[in-house]
């Protein structure tokens, strides 16, 4: 674990932010504008966490783009998927109870934009021990963050395997930058786990993602998703 980490203050909820429906016992918040989407995932509580429900956020940012807000965010009857457009950018997002799973497509992407985790959802006490991975080459890359929660040896890991269908990704300090693609793929799971171990798979994501790219992958996992609703 490293020393807590030297990120800017945690944003607060935009307004305009959406819940998905259908999540069981995990709350997900969609919300931001248009220079940075973010999704808040939370998990229920632990018994030894009383004070805060374990989770992370993921936000993708593009400095290109003014803070104005989002063209439009709602939910989408039938199968609870969150969209959000902005600028030609469209943004979709549903949870995949079957495997735990927080999907997330974007479409227009940019020119360049970054994607990270970040631990500090709401109710989490500042200074958690925090360590981060990123691995990135060609049009894919795995980003993870450990937590250690306060108490007993409690934490918990998010894992996100990021998936392009053009240009480049890139190692940042604290997650991965993208240039060039056009659409996005970004799949995002999160286990609760004692001491220091990541039992958090990358093999189920990879095998979630396939290898036929984003479009493809999103439209498999939207169907299995909406059947599984049914």
């Amino acid at each position: 674990m490293t020393a807590p980490d030297p990120l800017p203050a945690a944003p607060l909820p935009a307004p305009g932010g959406v819940l998905l429906p259908g999540t069981g016992g995990h709350r997900v918040l969609a919300d931001g504008d248009a220079a940075e989407e973010r999704v808040t995932l939370t998990h229920p509580a632990l018994p030894a966490d009383g004070a805060f429900r374990a989770g992370f956020r993921t936000r993708l940012r593009d400095a290109g783009r003014g803070g104005g807000g989002v063209g439009r965010r709602g939910v989408e009857p039938g199968t609870g998927v969150v969209t959000a457009g902005s600028g030609g950018r469209t943004s979709r997002v549903f949870f995949f109870r079957a495997d735990g799973v927080l999907v997330q497509y974007v479409t227009g992407v940019g020119a360049r934009v970054r994607v990270d985790l970040d631990h500090r959802v709401d109710g989490v006490p500042p200074g958690l021990d925090t360590g981060r991975g990123v691995v990135a080459g060609g049009r894919t890359a795995l980003l993870t963050l450990r937590v250690r929660h306060p108490g007993p040896v409690i934490g918990h890991t998010a894992l996100a395997l990021l998936v392009a269908d053009a240009g480049r990704t890139a190692v940042t300090d604290r997650g991965v930058r993208v240039e060039g693609a056009g659409r996005l793929l970004l799949l995002t799971r999160a286990v609760r786990h004692d001491g220091p171990g990541d039992p958090a798979g990358e093999a189920v994501l990879r095998d979630l993602a396939g290898d036929d790219g984003p479009a493809a992958a999103y439209r498999r996992l939207l169907g299995r998703h909406t059947a599984h609703r049914a």
